[in-house]
């Protein structure tokens, strides 16, 4: 396994939506979008709010929620030895 820092973006859609929701909505997420990217998070999540064209694979978005974590990989047959 190697070690390092794991990114996830998200595009903000509702502009009014709290930033305190649009953080907790991304951390719902973030344990299903590790585990497909075969990664185990390791540390506390740094997040934060950023314009989109400051932040590569923002799609276009006005502004994305990021989250930056460290991580390690896994082997993929690791990864999907829980799933059913």
């Amino acid at each position: 396994m190697s070690a390092g820092i794991f990114r996830a973006i998200w595009p903000v859609l509702d502009p009014t939506v709290p930033l305190l929701e649009l953080f907790s909505d991304a951390a719902d997420e973030l344990p299903e979008i590790a585990r497909r990217a075969h990664v185990q998070l390791a540390g506390r999540p740094r997040w934060s709010l950023q314009p989109g064209w400051q932040v590569a694979g923002s799609g276009g978005a006005l502004f994305v929620v990021v989250v930056d974590i460290a991580a390690r990989t896994q082997p993929k047959e690791a990864a999907h030895a829980d799933v059913h």
